[in-house]
């Protein structure tokens, strides 16, 4: 993979689609390991969310319901999920979507023109994608064209273009959620609909299986030192929807500023995933409690989510 990026790069700036670059910074940039289940939201019509996972390969897009309510934890407290998408930018929206259903998602992916959540329309930006002009296309910065704006960076859709280049558009799976709904209460006692969250996250999590994992070390304990009790049970979807045993989940009194990973082995695989997806640092310790990996929340993770 990075000696064809290389040669891609070459080609690019020897022929003049690049004029300038940074091979460094192209590099550094990257926020997927090409392992994990890769996540992304899109400003589709009605807004939907998009999952590869490498082993087995499987596409997936998961359509809402634009109708159904999630919560926002700020001061409207309950928004429809068409209305969050229209009017909060795409990391927010990311944010909103992971706090109800209890997956770590990040990133997200608005288009310059309506897209409609039908299985005809996922193909053609399949194929248009996984078109062999695509890496020239993204490394000189033209490919994007229908993109209002996106978090992915150049490097993350190379790696993504790479593993999806062999796969036919009919392996993609349109699964719609909108089913799945429950009666909840407002603020002013009024009932609506929102989203069943349970539900959703068994749905999704089955294409989040990470089969690099090491399984006999996957058991994890959850450590809230963030002070806002809903912090702990978020973590601890997190995890599990991304293929962690939880073997332990408790408060603490003693009040952490920054969420971190301590793990009796630092360099495993299982470690670093579990970074990424809590977005902190790894500490070598060895664990109580039997877990292999304790997840020390701090007040960091909580205000991401619940301020």
């Amino acid at each position: 993979m990075a000696v064809f990026i290389l040669i891609i790069l070459v080609f690019a700036i020897a022929n003049g689609i690049v004029k300038s670059f940074s091979l460094k910074n192209f590099f550094d940039k990257s926020a997927w390991d090409g392992k994990s289940p890769f996540v992304s939201t899109l400003e589709t019509s009605p807004p939907s969310i998009f999952v590869f996972q490498k082993d087995p390969k499987r596409l997936a897009v998961f359509k809402l319901d634009e109708n159904a309510y999630l919560v926002t934890v700020q001061k409207e407290g309950l928004q429809k999920t068409g209305d969050i998408f229209e009017k909060e930018n795409g990391e927010q929206v990311a944010r909103v979507l992971s706090l109800n259903f209890g997956t770590d998602i990040e990133n997200f992916v608005l288009f310059s023109s309506k897209v409609t959540a039908e299985k005809q329309s996922f193909d053609n930006l399949f194929k248009t994608f996984a078109s062999f002009v695509t890496p020239f296309k993204i490394i000189g910065g033209a490919y994007g064209s229908g993109i209002e704006n996106t978090n992915i960076t150049r490097i993350d859709l190379l790696k993504l273009w790479w593993q999806l280049k062999g796969v036919s558009a009919e392996k993609l799976e349109l699964v719609d959620l909108s089913p799945f709904k429950e009666e909840i209460i407002a603020r002013n006692n009024k009932k609506v609909l929102g989203v069943e969250e349970e539900s959703i996250r068994l749905k999704i999590s089955k294409y989040l299986e990470n089969r690099y994992l090491d399984q006999e070390k996957a058991n994890v304990e959850i450590v809230n030192g963030s002070k806002v009790p809903g912090a702990l049970q978020l973590a601890a979807d997190f995890a599990s929807s991304a293929g962690f045993s939880v073997i332990e989940a408790e408060e603490t009194s003693q009040i952490s500023e920054k969420t971190q990973i301590v793990a009796k082995d630092r360099n495993s695989y299982n470690a670093s995933y579990l970074a990424s997806i809590f977005d902190c640092d790894i500490v070598s310790e060895q664990n109580g409690q039997g877990a292999d990996i304790t997840v020390v929340i701090g007040r960091d993770f909580a205000s991401n989510y619940f301020e």
